[in-house]
């Protein structure tokens, strides 16, 4: 089981399609023993093997994904908050679980706004934290001490003309 979870632990959202060499080489086993797992985690959805020979998550390990996001606690505890945010402000609300060694935050519920050009990861996704308002927000629910020691480690790449890009002016 464990062999199996690294396969799937391989792929990630910047290389979602792997060849079994790519595989083999990331979870440092055996291709046979990649090959072999691969066809078991075809033949159950978790993972697809494309006409190009290279393999990709299934569509199973989304609808287990949205199982588990549902019954997350964080998701319903904060249910009514976010869909009174979005309501009173008529904003996307994103609800991120946090990683912060990795610093990266998976977006667990979003509720969109009615705005046309609403731009928001879907739920599921890992992504690095922003450097805007969402991490802005994020950085918030730390004590001063720890907000300062993710801050140093922080990437604040220029997304925009107004991306925060200052880590004091972050911090404020």
């Amino acid at each position: 089981v464990e062999r199996a979870c690294a396969v799937l632990s391989a792929f990630s959202a910047a290389e979602p399609r792997l060849s079994l060499h790519e595989l083999a080489a990331r979870v440092g086993l055996p291709k046979a023993t990649v090959y072999r797992l691969a066809g078991s985690l075809v033949a159950c959805g978790f993972m697809e093997h494309a006409e190009d020979g290279r393999y990709l998550l299934g569509l199973r390990l989304s609808e287990l994904g949205a199982v588990a996001r549902s019954e997350l606690d964080v998701v319903s505890a904060c249910s009514a908050a976010v869909d009174a945010l979005a309501e009173a402000t008529d904003e996307t609300v994103m609800l991120g679980a946090v990683d912060w060694d990795a610093l990266e935050m998976t977006v667990v519920s979003t509720r969109l706004c009615s705005q046309t050009l609403s731009v928001v990861p879907p739920a599921g996704q890992r992504v690095t934290i922003p450097p805007g308002a969402p991490g802005k927000a994020l950085l918030l629910g730390l004590p001063p001490e720890e907000a300062d020691e993710v801050l140093e480690r922080l990437p604040l790449p220029a997304l925009t003309s107004k991306t925060h890009t200052n880590r004091e002016r972050l911090a404020e």
